[in-house]
């Protein structure tokens, strides 16, 4: 038997489940990889959101997780 992962939040729901702001909610989505669910992707897991906000850095995509390292150049 698998494990439930519900229920489902939309986005405002998410945001107040969360403690964010809807308009901020929304840019930590674009920023996060958090799953989304439905038709339309508009909704959110409960068990997700917990998990994000549990451990965030598991959550940084690619463009996020860039660090900047000096080129070593030979003069």
């Amino acid at each position: 038997m698998s494990e439930s992962i519900g229920p489902f939040f939309n986005c405002k729901e998410a945001a107040e489940f969360c403690g964010y702001s809807h308009s901020y909610f929304e840019k930590m989505v674009n920023r996060f990889k958090i799953k989304r669910y439905g038709p339309s992707k508009n909704r959110f897991a409960r068990a997700d959101l917990e998990a994000f906000m549990a451990s965030p850095e598991l959550y940084v995509t690619g463009a996020a997780q860039k660090t900047r390292r000096p080129i070593t150049l030979e003069v």
